[in-house]
């Protein structure tokens, strides 16, 4: 019998990927995990699939539908306290635009899906679970944890900066074995036979030139969509809403004194969360303003290790960073672990205050800089200082799993990392689990440990020669300035996937 799928959010690519797949009786797409505005398109692909909307999956958890549910069947192993299940909770953050669940209603809806994914996967025998990206918008992170725990194959992709490659496996953390043994295999290999891809080659050269050069496509992208001040549009725009929000304020009002029983709850219940997002927002206006009074352009005038902080919230921390998706203990580690008179200095994210497209306001508060400034020897950088000047200043470089660690790999600064980078591996990088692992790497720092180039190119050709080649959508083909197929990478994809059956 056919391998049975769980498919997570497919692309274009991927619905053509597994249409042949299940058309040559490689396997079978059982489950189609979508979004609103892509299930009609599974439907159309995978017509005899099941279509599992997790949106609204979650919110039936949070409104305790149990229809298809028996909490009966949640295993204890699953729902005791974990670092799992504390990631589970954390990545929550995303499904909470109003800043407004607490902690019950995140354990309880953990519990909700891990008795729904051990039900659902018993009863329809499950063989495999595939997602593109590591598992981040909460229930296919608790389906992957639950798939692990019943031992059913999880296949995955680790994003890497090497343009285009993406390592494939059964897990988003180490260890990547098919990785490792190419590492070895090019150890001795003399540097004048290390060949890389046009793309490879263009994407380190411009690391090694200027920021501009070296800014990440999608940070550009997101820059571009950015609003700028309000416009006569705008105004007029808000003026033909009045009438609307009269109307509705009429409306509240009316309610607030007639609704009666659980309704009234009900009602109240909405008014208490459109007032978190309303504090939750006026505080988020004013917040880069704060920052940027209590951030500097100016060089610290001690020896300094540069902290770049993750984008929040995304899976480059959760579930990549574990316990340090709480990036305040990753800076408290490292500050830790420094010698006396050595500083953090810490940055934001570029698009960490962007609003358009991006939900930056649920990963940080007034509170959050506040930590970081209490903590003796940890400074902030402005966002608007000159990054690889402060890059090559530094004595080296830190982050949970940001590319920043690569760009800095390549312009030979040791980088500490906390999270699952796809680079942990490469020369110059370490790992730090601990704070004594950290206060190791420190260590070596101290004592001259560099990175070097002809390594990172020798790492470069090991993931060109262990990864698979597939930009899935045509903006990261475009990033990095090559053509995109569907038809190729779609057979990329295809003959990658059956080498896992």
């Amino acid at each position: 019998m056919p391998s049975e799928f769980i498919v997570s959010n497919p692309a274009p690519i991927e619905r053509r990927a597994f249409r042949k797949l299940e058309d040559d009786g490689a396997l079978r797409v059982h489950t189609v995990l979508s979004l609103d505005a892509t299930q009609e398109l599974q439907g159309e692909t995978f017509p005899s699939a099941q279509n599992i909307n997790f949106w609204q999956l979650m919110q039936d958890g949070l409104k305790a539908n149990f229809d298809h549910v028996d909490l009966r069947a949640a295993p204890i192993e699953l729902i005791s306290a974990s670092e799992d299940q504390e990631i589970a909770l954390e990545m929550m953050d995303r499904i909470d635009p109003w800043k407004s669940l607490h902690y019950y209603q995140r354990r309880s809806l953990y519990k909700f899906l891990v008795s729904y994914w051990v039900k659902y996967l018993r009863e329809h025998k499950i063989s495999h679970f595939y997602t593109r990206v590591p598992p981040h918008e909460v229930a296919d992170y608790v389906l992957y944890l639950v798939c692990k725990w019943m031992s059913i194959r999880v296949v995955t992709f680790n994003y890497t900066a090497v343009p285009g490659y993406w390592l494939l496996g059964n897990d988003y953390k180490l260890p990547w074995p098919d990785l490792a043994a190419s590492i070895r295999s090019l150890q001795d290999v003399p540097e004048n036979q290390i060949k890389l891809s046009e793309a490879t080659e263009a994407s380190i050269a411009r690391i090694l030139q200027d920021y501009n050069a070296a800014t990440p496509g999608y940070i550009k992208d997101a820059r571009a969509i950015q609003p700028g001040r309000a416009s006569f549009a705008n105004t007029l725009g808000g003026i033909r809403k009045l009438p609307a929000r009269i109307l509705e304020s009429a409306r509240h009002r009316y309610y607030r004194f007639r609704i009666q029983g659980y309704q009234r709850v009900d009602y109240l219940e909405q008014q208490r969360k459109a007032l978190c997002h309303k504090l939750a927002m006026t505080e988020y206006d004013w917040l880069p303003g704060y920052y940027a009074e209590h951030s500097s352009t100016e060089l610290p005038d001690a020896p300094f290790v540069y902290y770049l902080l993750n984008f929040q919230p995304e899976n480059t921390t959760v579930p990549l960073g574990g316990i340090f998706s709480d990036q305040l203990l990753a800076v408290a580690t490292l500050a830790a672990a420094l010698p006396e008179g050595w500083k953090v200095v810490v940055k934001e994210h570029p698009v960490q205050f962007f609003k358009a497209g991006f939900v930056g306001y649920l990963g940080r508060d007034k509170a959050y800089y506040d930590a970081l400034l209490s903590m003796p020897g940890v400074q902030l950088a402005s966002l608007n200082a000159d990054h690889f000047q402060f890059l090559d200043s530094a004595k080296a470089v830190s982050t949970i799993t940001g590319t920043v660690g690569w760009e800095a790999l390549l312009r030979e600064k040791p980088v500490i990392v906390f999270g699952e980078a796809w680079y942990q591996q490469a020369p110059g990088c370490f790992r730090a689990k601990t704070l004594e692992e950290c206060k190791a790497a420190v260590l070596s720092i101290q004592e001259g440990a560099l990175p070097d180039l002809q390594g990172l190119r020798k790492f470069a050709a090991a993931v060109e020669g262990t990864a698979e080649k597939i930009h899935f959508v045509p903006e990261e083909a475009r990033w990095a300035d090559e053509e995109f197929s569907l038809e190729q990478y779609a057979a990329t994809l295809e003959a990658a996937v059956r080498k896992t059956l």
